[in-house]
């Protein structure tokens, strides 16, 4: 799917159900690549590319992603969640691909949004923030590498890195540089 000036792939409300093989790819040339106005299930393969990659509105979404997720624009994010949970929601995602940004985010979770839990063991180049508040408790596992800083919003956060794992430009907390 390719668009020249909307989103390739979009929902105003409501949940959105996506999954791209190796060989597929959702495109925009001048818009957001994926946008969902509510929850939405990726499963990724190939590739997502656009000013900005995917944008969620939803509160309990998960991307899985082993393809390519990149925002092509300087000050955009590739993956933004957003959202007001009614209810503590979970946003997930599990990477063994490539999310990349020429932005300083790769992953953005606004503020007001439910918490993330982010398992990565492909590469994330752009920095991991979340601008939630302080009663959720956001979860990075990282056996991979996140070429970026991971800012934690407040709450009670957790960040998991093994011999495997690399993180370039440190771990940003309430508390300050990890």
């Amino acid at each position: 799917i390719h668009s020249r000036f909307l989103s390739g792939l979009r929902t105003t409300a409501g949940s959105l159900f996506a999954r791209i093989g190796q060989t597929g790819s959702i495109t925009s040339q001048n818009s957001t690549a994926l946008s969902s106005g509510g929850n939405l299930e990726l499963d990724n393969a190939g590739t997502i590319s656009g000013v900005a990659a995917v944008r969620v509105g939803g509160d309990f979404s998960s991307i899985n992603n082993s393809g390519a997720i990149v925002a092509t624009s300087p000050t955009a994010v590739a993956i933004q969640l957003g959202g007001a949970p009614i209810v503590p929601g979970q946003n997930t995602i599990t990477n063994s691909g490539t999310i990349s940004t020429r932005g300083p985010f790769a992953v953005l979770l606004d503020a007001g949004a439910a918490r993330l839990f982010l398992t990565n063991s492909g590469s994330i180049f752009g920095g991991v923030h979340t601008a939630n508040p302080a009663n959720t408790s956001d979860i990075v596992i990282n056996t991979g590498l996140i070429s970026g800083a991971v800012e934690l919003g407040g709450g009670d956060d957790t960040y998991i890195v093994d011999d495997r794992g690399d993180l370039i430009r440190g771990l940003h907390t309430p508390e300050g540089v990890l």
